[in-house]
């Protein structure tokens, strides 16, 4: 999770809230600029949220090479390893959750699947005519090795995504990749118990997941299938 992080376009930071005033007062004073290089998530009612935008602290080639060069301290077997598996970058926790779940070796925990994340797609012309964009970015690619184009894992967290212009937005998008022969599959994630939600008319069915089970038409590794009752 943490070389993620750090190879990744995003931060998670819950400000204590004296930070949290100061940073309030340096931004309403203009000490902060607003292109200072990090940017506050909003959720789809305004409010902050503990995920940051920012650019790339790291490549997986550095640490790489901070590994070479610190080879027989503690730890740094580790961190080779966790570089070495890492997929691309990932623009959230949730992207992190999923590309390792189905990504690592089957005996630690994973599918073994190989995937790309941010996979940028250029829309065809009919594509375009259903979603207003030139081109979108495939959260998690699985490259087929068959005539279809591949399946595509859509992480939509529910800061992001849980009002209805989302939602339309996301059908919208799906139905444009799917027109193009992708296989478009949508998680949400949800803390706690399911809860129901208002079904959006003509918006692709989206499948709950809680972190712990991913049956997306492929087996669960025994460690992420879920407990039997």
């Amino acid at each position: 999770m943490a070389c993620y992080e750090m190879c990744g376009s995003f931060a998670v930071f819950k400000p204590c809230e004296r930070t949290q005033q100061q940073l309030d007062e340096a931004i309403s004073l203009k000490l902060i600029p607003p292109n200072c290089g990090w940017k506050r998530v909003n959720d789809t009612k305004g409010n902050d949220t503990n995920l940051w935008k920012r650019m790339p602290l790291l490549t997986a080639t550095d640490i790489a090479a901070f590994a070479k060069q610190a080879a027989g301290l503690r730890g740094v077997k580790q961190l080779r390893w966790a570089a070495e598996h890492m997929t691309g970058q990932t623009a959230s926790p949730f992207e992190v959750q999923t590309s390792m779940l189905v990504s690592l070796p089957r005996d630690e925990g994973g599918m073994g699947i190989n995937i790309t994340n941010n996979v940028r797609i250029p829309l065809s012309d009919a594509a375009r005519s259903l979603y207003d964009k030139t081109c979108c970015y495939a959260d998690i690619l699985i490259e087929s090795n068959t005539d279809s184009m591949g399946v595509i894992l859509e992480c939509q967290g529910r800061s992001a995504h849980d009002s209805e212009a989302a939602s339309l937005s996301d059908a919208e998008r799906t139905t444009a990749l799917t027109s193009m022969g992708y296989d478009v599959i949508s998680f949400i994630k949800r803390r706690g118990s399911p809860t129901s939600q208002r079904p959006i008319r003509n918006a692709p069915p989206k499948m709950p997941c809680d972190g712990s089970c991913w049956s997306i038409g492929m087996n669960c590794s025994p460690l992420s299938r879920p407990a039997s009752s």
